[in-house]
């Protein structure tokens, strides 16, 4: 699962969520929670919410960011974190993002950072654009796509070059085809060809 859980401040008598940016965090973005919104106990006291957040919506209401309750919206807490010594950045969701920043992970950011942003989302699903680079992140790895589901979950989104190096050969055999249902739907290639390299994202092709 890919759960944000965020702890609730009091901030004037308010209820909010800080996100901070910058070195040594002196970039503070504040949400204000509107009274409706449901609030969780968390197992060590306090009060937390956790995202994505279903029938919620993100507004700016006097330059200020106000959580509300709105049915058929969404909003999604992003991360897209750094290896050692590294950058990420969040290129482009499929939604409207609302606030953004970079948590930096020592004082100056030389350790490495996590880029987040906030965004409202009519749909279950946000398509996620990124890239990410430091120590222990393999080069065909920077480039980061993803689906964030309001459940959760977080799937990557296949490229062309990662369906190559998983498909090890493509089925030469005109009855075969690549499997549309998405990733995580792996098959073998059982063709008059053979086996093509064992597992393949390759299924035949409706008659």
């Amino acid at each position: 699962m890919n759960r944000v859980c965020k702890r609730v401040v009091k901030e004037g008598g308010y209820n909010t969520l800080e996100f901070f940016s910058g070195a040594h965090d002196h970039e503070r973005t504040v949400v204000y929670i509107n009274v409706a919104c449901r609030l969780e106990r968390g197992p060590n006291g306090g009060d937390w919410l956790k995202f994505p957040l279903r029938d919620h919506q993100i507004r700016l209401v006097s330059n200020k960011l106000v959580l509300v309750p709105v049915m058929h919206c969404n909003v999604f807490i992003v991360e897209i974190e750094s290896g050692y010594r590294g950058t990420a950045t969040i290129d482009e969701v499929s939604g409207e993002i609302m606030a953004r920043g970079a948590a930096l992970h020592s004082g100056q950011g030389a350790l490495g950072r996590t880029a987040w942003a906030i965004v409202n989302c009519p749909e279950e699903r946000l398509r996620v654009s990124g890239q990410a680079t430091g120590r222990r992140i393999a080069a065909a790895d920077e480039k980061q796509v993803f689906d964030l589901g309001v459940s959760g979950d977080r799937t990557p989104v296949l490229n062309n070059a990662l369906i190559a190096a998983i498909t090890d050969a493509p089925c030469a055999c005109a009855t075969y085809e690549f499997d549309p249902c998405g990733p995580g739907q792996v098959h073998t290639c059982h063709g008059e060809h053979g086996e093509h390299g064992g597992t393949a994202l390759w299924i035949p092709k409706a008659v």
